[in-house]
């Protein structure tokens, strides 16, 4: 499944704000591994809104979805969108670990 969704890098180009989406079979839950997986995919071809439909839609979201989402804002110079995200990332309770210290310092 995951090469199969690595394989769609050639969806769209990077400057693209949107791209085809991508199907998933029938009958596979979408849980919290593959939504991580599919908004990296998005946010890494430059598709913002796609990631962030994908990262809405979830029903799930682990610390490793915000990061990714934020990594996203803040990569694509967006700061007002990535500190948006911290503080909703905040009121969901959830707590800030060195990964998300480590974007922070990098980007």
């Amino acid at each position: 499944m995951i090469s199969c969704l690595l394989g769609a890098r050639n969806l769209c180009p990077p400057t693209d704000t949107s791209c085809p989406p991508v199907e998933v079979s029938a009958g596979l839950d979408l849980n919290v591994e593959i939504c991580n997986v599919l908004i990296d995919l998005y946010a890494k071809l430059g598709c913002i809104y796609d990631a962030l439909r994908v990262f809405r839609d979830m029903p799930q979201k682990d610390l490793i979805s915000w990061n990714t989402m934020i990594s996203m804002y803040a990569n694509n110079g967006d700061c007002m969108e990535a500190l948006a995200l911290l503080k909703e990332m905040r009121n969901k309770n959830m707590e800030a670990d060195r990964v998300f210290f480590s974007i922070c310092i990098n980007d």
